[in-house]
């Protein structure tokens, strides 16, 4: 028999992205705030394979987030960012800065 496909890696399973899908989806209609900020940034993860040494390469997944409440602003958001520099483990930072005035 042909060999079986590898299994998917963590945060990319289909029943993952479906439990995302649903913070997202009304009626929670949750927001990424790192896409609200950067859009589509490319080479923007927060999780990089220690075992594949994937961290140099910068081949990782972008598995952290903070989830926005529908009800807040978005000129509340002043920035989001991955602190990438910083080592340690396998994931790194998020950053989220809000204008608390704004709330």
């Amino acid at each position: 028999p042909p060999p079986s496909p590898p299994p998917p890696q963590a945060g990319t399973t289909p029943e993952e992205r479906a439990s995302l899908r649903c913070f997202l989806a009304p009626p929670l209609g949750m927001r990424d705030a790192f896409r609200q900020v950067h859009g589509r940034a490319a080479g923007q993860y927060t999780y990089w394979s220690q075992r594949a040494r994937a961290r140099p390469a910068n081949r990782g997944l972008r598995i952290d987030y903070f989830l926005l409440a529908s009800g807040v602003p978005p000129a509340a958001v002043v920035d989001v960012q991955h602190l990438q520099e910083m080592h340690g483990s396998d994931h790194c930072p998020i950053l989220l800065e809000l204008d608390l005035a704004r709330l």
